[in-house]
């Protein structure tokens, strides 16, 4: 029979589980539109060339940024970093919507790729932030099973 632990804090505190849903939401729009781009690009005209162009430069640019994401992260509050992430995948998906040209879709594709470059390293910092201590790997394992759970 298992030992009841009352002692033990919780993880899912209401901060834990508001950074999850966000981290969630935005992680599985994001894969959503890993399809969806491609087929917009192919219907604005573009070449197979110009679509693989569409499709990679998200990546390169959410690899590139990194090295930012570390510096502000250590100067920037975490919040103001997490809502400026958010606002700008924001802008990125209506400018989606609008495009109707291979140029705004590439420039939503940066901005995009920008913005996810932030995203995890800023909610996996603020979520640790919100953890106990003596449930930190636990609630970090959690918090990255619910990133992989998104992307599937």
């Amino acid at each position: 029979m298992k030992a009841r632990r009352a002692d033990r804090p919780p993880i899912w505190t209401p901060r834990f589980s508001s950074l999850f849903a966000i981290n969630f939401v935005i992680t599985f729009a994001q894969f959503m539109t890993l399809v969806l781009v491609p087929k917009l690009a192919a219907s604005l005209g573009a070449s197979s060339l110009v679509v693989g162009l569409v499709a990679g430069v998200f990546a390169v640019t959410a690899l590139a940024i990194r090295p930012a994401v570390g510096w502000a992260t250590l100067v920037v509050r975490h919040n103001y970093l997490l809502a400026g992430t958010v606002t700008l995948i924001l802008v990125a998906f209506v400018l989606y919507a609008v495009s109707d040209s291979i140029p705004l879709l590439i420039g939503a594709r940066l901005l995009h790729g920008a913005a996810m470059g932030f995203l995890a390293p800023v909610t996996l910092a603020m979520a640790s932030d919100a953890l106990p201590p003596s449930r930190m790997a636990e609630g970090v394992g959690t918090f990255s099973l619910g990133q992989a759970v998104s992307t599937a």
